[in-house]
């Protein structure tokens, strides 16, 4: 029985043919689409779409750099091309990687039926050359066990970070999941604005709530929470507040830790204040004893437990993450322009996003290609 090779194996045979059953895989129409968004003009030094796709797949699937990718394309007789020209055509291919993407994900969702349906949201950060920080994030909103938008941003700069500000075109039936990291109030209050509904995670410094809509009495955490027993939960309503927008009420959700769990919470965060130089904040030491999470959905839709067992489902994108930087080999950016590094991106989504269709479909098949569907296969 013949075993099915990886996307790096299908990228590095010697032969075409490994590269056409991966090639198989792609939506319909993916050639003309290079031609129409620029990415191939002319059969100069590579000759055709096909061979410019192979060349930008491997540039995310190969642990080499661009000068060896180079290399690399003239060994395998795919194009004779410099580094710097290589270069250029790289970056004239970002809107038909895009396109390519998001075509992946319409044909592995599908559309969404009507109906109740929770989206796990993350972000993974990834790295430059010679970088100790985070520079730049994959943003993933998933649904029904897979991905449905995928966005990528710089960590730092306008229109970048963690936001639900960056999702403003989910699917509207998809009710958002997302950690502490979205839960503040500009992202809130423009995802409420837009008729959206969410369920996040929130730090109480950062998601100021008040007990009307004036925002005159703020919530007191002490009085809400000081009762709870551990395992057990609460809610109550409070109003939250932005620069710019008309307040707009949540209903906040507060789990209380068992007291084991608390404690270790707060040994971390006393270390964490010593290590730089500070007294522990007593109330952020109280609340490391609970889960506070704010959400718009009406109780008549999902009550409290439905909510909680819903936040559950959000470690789904953290598994996936890990998963998807294993099944990618994904390492450290190869260069620290940025048009080349979202290229680099996108062409390791692209092969993700084929190796969860290939999954999905079992294997490879023996005549060496999916039938219908965009394959390149038929049988009359």
């Amino acid at each position: 029985m013949r075993k099915p090779l990886s996307i790096e194996s299908h990228i590095r045979g010697k032969e075409h043919q490994g590269f056409q059953e991966l090639a198989a895989w792609l939506p319909g129409g993916w050639e003309e689409q290079a031609r129409i968004t620029g990415a191939f003009t002319r059969a100069r030094k590579i000759r055709t779409p096909e061979d410019l796709f192979r060349i930008v797949v491997a540039y995310g699937v190969l642990p080499v750099s661009l000068p060896d990718l180079s290399r690399w394309v003239e060994q395998k007789d795919i194009a004779q091309i410099s580094f710097p020209s290589l270069w250029e055509r790289l970056e004239k291919c970002l809107e038909w990687l895009r396109w390519i993407v998001t075509q992946l994900l319409e044909l592995q969702c599908g559309t969404l039926p009507p109906g109740l349906i929770w989206g796990p949201l993350d972000a993974s950060t990834f790295s430059l050359p010679g970088s100790s920080k985070r520079d730049w994030l994959i943003h993933c909103l998933w649904s029904q066990g897979h991905p449905v938008q995928l966005h990528l941003s710089k960590c730092g700069g306008p229109g970048t970070g963690e936001s639900l500000r960056h999702w403003e075109s989910w699917p509207p039936q998809v009710i958002i999941i997302g950690d502490r990291a979205y839960g503040t109030p500009p992202g809130l209050a423009q995802t409420h604005e837009a008729g959206r509904q969410f369920l996040t995670r929130f730090v109480w410094n950062n998601l100021p709530l008040y007990e009307e809509a004036e925002g005159q009495t703020p919530s007191d955490p002490y009085e809400r929470l000081a009762s709870l027993e551990p395992g057990r939960t609460t809610q109550w309503f409070a109003w939250v507040r932005a620069q710019g927008k008309a307040p707009f009420r949540v209903r906040v959700i507060a789990i209380a830790k068992p007291a084991d769990i608390a404690e270790e919470a707060r040994s971390r965060a006393r270390k964490e204040a010593k290590r730089k130089g500070r007294l522990p904040n007593p109330l952020s030491l109280f609340l490391n004893g609970y889960v506070l999470l704010a959400s718009n959905v009406p109780p008549e839709v999902a009550d409290t437990m439905t909510l909680v067992k819903a936040y559950r489902w959000r470690w789904q994108v953290e598994l996936e993450f890990k998963r998807f930087k294993s099944t990618t080999t994904l390492r450290k950016f190869p260069n620290h322009k940025d048009g080349t590094v979202e290229v680099y991106l996108l062409a390791v989504l692209i092969a993700w996003l084929i190796a969860c269709r290939i999954a999905r479909e079992s294997a490879f098949f023996p005549w060496g290609c999916p039938l219908g569907g965009g394959g390149r296969c038929r049988i009359d």
